[in-house]
């Protein structure tokens, strides 16, 4: 699932090209991935790409907005126009051996069209994520960890009131916007601390390892364009993210911790992986 780093990513791009832009058609190949009347948003313009946690707020000038939520294997692909709708494979989508897609594949769920001939495609092999027009921004009003709600104060604040595990606490969206599995492994690494230990179990010092640690994490997903450990996130243009070259602790199970040289180890605990070092995390 994409997390903040991807998302942030994405929002990125699509600042550069979707402002100003009117929208003028609209395609939806699977029913499910759009919520609202699609009719409603042509002649809209886009005014700008905002972002709540996971979610992407793309506000048009009726002062509605189209949400997006990328779920398990969302994509959001932007082309200048219908000629030039090919991107690199990477995700299976229809044989090619050219080693392009050409823009709608068999994974397209809604096309946007605008008034310059560009196109946006959301694809979504899973079927999981959505496209709603609604007249509010959707997401968590949670602090986001790239945001300066997210304090130290703020940050032991909840840990110190719940005694469930650290990691559990990293992934609450509910308590802190856009953490998900992947940064939050590496952030415990990062600060020494153990996924499975409590909240509140937390010192003083471990606290601000992790608030930092959290942090720096994030923002070297977003600097990296995030994780494209599989083949299913990529950015709007297309082309990969390059955390996953980096990764910490993070899908490396059984391989030797990159400071002491003792095998990384994994347990799986509601539907999520932890992984860490048994040496130098406690």
């Amino acid at each position: 699932m994409p997390e903040l780093p991807e998302v942030e990513t994405i929002r990125r791009a699509l600042e550069q090209v979707l402002p100003r832009k009117q929208i003028t058609g609209i395609r939806v190949y699977y029913p499910r991935s759009f919520s609202g009347d699609p009719a409603a948003i042509i002649g809209k313009q886009i005014t700008s790409i905002g972002r709540k946690g996971k979610i992407l707020n793309i506000r048009l000038n009726s002062e509605s907005y189209l949400n997006v939520h990328l779920k398990m294997s969302g994509q959001l692909l932007y082309a200048s126009s219908r000629e030039s709708a090919e991107f690199p494979v990477v995700v299976p989508l229809e044989p090619s051996s050219t080693g392009l897609s050409r823009m709608p594949s068999r994974v397209t769920r809604v096309e946007i069209e605008f008034a310059d001939g560009a196109l946006l495609f959301f694809n979504d092999q899973r079927k999981f994520g959505w496209i709603r027009h609604a007249t509010v921004a959707e997401g968590t009003d949670a602090p986001d960890v790239t945001g300066p709600a997210f304090t130290q104060e703020y940050f032991a604040e909840i840990c110190a009131g719940t005694s469930r595990d650290i990691k559990t606490v990293l992934l609450d969206q509910s308590k802190i916007a856009g953490v998900g599995n992947v940064y939050a492994n590496d952030a415990l690494f990062t600060a020494g601390i153990r996924p499975d230990r409590s909240a509140d179990s937390l010192t003083g010092n471990e606290i601000r390892r992790l608030h930092r640690a959290v942090i720096e994490t994030i923002q070297e997903g977003i600097a990296r364009k995030g994780t494209s450990a599989t083949s299913i996130y990529v950015t709007p243009d297309g082309s990969k993210g390059s955390y996953q070259l980096i990764f910490r602790v993070y899908s490396r199970e059984g391989q030797p911790c990159h400071i002491c040289g003792s095998p990384i180890l994994r347990k799986k605990k509601g539907g999520r992986s932890n992984f860490w070092c048994p040496i130098c995390q406690h």
